[in-house]
């Protein structure tokens, strides 16, 4: 295919000044939709892309058949009677796979979180109640716990895939409760006795208002499947510390701030990133002025996003200001801060 595409549209030295979309390739997207909407698709896979290229008799697309005496009939064919042998899985239409996106992703460093991940890995590994309540304030890295987990079952080859669901990908789309309640049977049927698991980011208090999470919560919770739940410590305190059932079916795994030791690691590990990013660098009294006034600036999060993204907004202001040079040191640090917090009093 790469040679036979490499005769006919040989690679141009200069980029094309126009780049609107050709009339053929228009007629491919509208052909892909269409084709999605008739199978009742929510998403566009690209067997239906691959299916409206074989309709469209103009383009690339075609003299790359004609080129490989290939009947793009027989291609339409060919696909849509793969698909209609293969039954549709619900995680994939809903969910995302976070073990093949571990292959492709730099995960930041891990510090001080070795006894969450062995209790989540411990709790996962059991027969029953194989469920985690991951709960914490914001910015305490629970999001970056899970994903480290999908990273470690990818280097150390263990048959687990983590599948990431929120609760708008369970419930989108569906018109009537009844169908968010087939889907999630679906979801279950494909969970149950297998190696997956489930992890649920983010139950805030405006899902909650919006949507019937406890519901669905309740209805994965009696299910025998693998579950990580994230959510917010006070909705924790407010809806689920005091429910017999949530503490019978989870582990509860509370997430604090970051100790300063750790996030200090955290913040050196990170460095590189941000100095590559703004052009800056930053010395190691910066590195302390931040552990001491991300607190000044950021008292709603948690380390150690909180010392992160003070960490990034001095990066960003040092390097759009010529009166603050860089490199970055303590004293630079102090004179954002203040800067920081005078305006956000003002």
């Amino acid at each position: 295919l790469e040679t036979a595409f490499a005769e006919l549209f040989p690679a141009s030295e200069e980029p094309p000044e126009n780049l609107d979309l050709a009339r053929s390739t228009k007629r491919t997207l509208e052909v892909t939709v269409e084709l999605a909407r008739e199978q009742e698709s929510p998403v566009i896979d690209p067997h239906h892309l691959l299916m409206a290229l074989s309709r469209i008799l103009e383009g690339g697309a075609y003299q790359l058949f004609m080129h490989l005496d290939v009947f793009p009939d027989a291609v339409y064919e060919q696909v849509l009677a793969t698909i209609e042998q293969k039954p549709s899985s619900m995680l994939n239409t809903l969910a995302l796979n976070l073990s093949h996106r571990a292959h492709h992703w730099t995960l930041p460093t891990i510090s001080g979180r070795v006894y969450h991940m062995q209790r989540i890995e411990q709790t996962l590994s059991r027969r029953y109640h194989k469920k985690v309540l991951l709960a914490g304030y914001p910015g305490t890295g629970k999001t970056t716990i899970v994903h480290a987990l999908a990273d470690r079952f990818l280097r150390e080859g263990r048959d687990a895939t983590l599948w990431q669901a929120s609760y708008e990908d369970l419930v989108g789309g569906a018109e009537t409760y009844a169908d968010v309640e087939e889907r999630l049977r679906q979801v279950i049927n494909e969970l149950v006795h297998t190696q997956h698991i489930l992890y649920i980011p983010g139950m805030t208090r405006s899902i909650l208002s919006g949507l019937d999470a406890l519901g669905i919560m309740r209805m994965l919770m009696h299910a025998d499947i693998r579950l990580i739940q994230e959510c917010p410590l006070d909705v924790y305190e407010a809806h689920l510390e005091d429910d017999p059932a949530i503490q019978r079916h989870f582990t509860v795994v509370m997430v604090g701030a970051l100790p300063t030791e750790d996030t200090r690691t955290v913040l050196l590990s990170r460095k590189a990133e941000f100095e590559a990013h703004h052009t800056v660098k930053y010395l190691d009294s910066a590195i302390e002025a931040i552990l001491d006034h991300a607190d000044d600036v950021l008292p709603f999060l948690y380390n150690p996003d909180q010392a992160l993204q003070l960490m990034d907004e001095i990066g960003a202001i040092v390097a759009s200001r010529n009166d603050w040079r860089s490199p970055i040191n303590g004293d630079t640090v102090t004179t954002v801060v203040r800067y920081l917090t005078e305006d956000s009093e003002t």
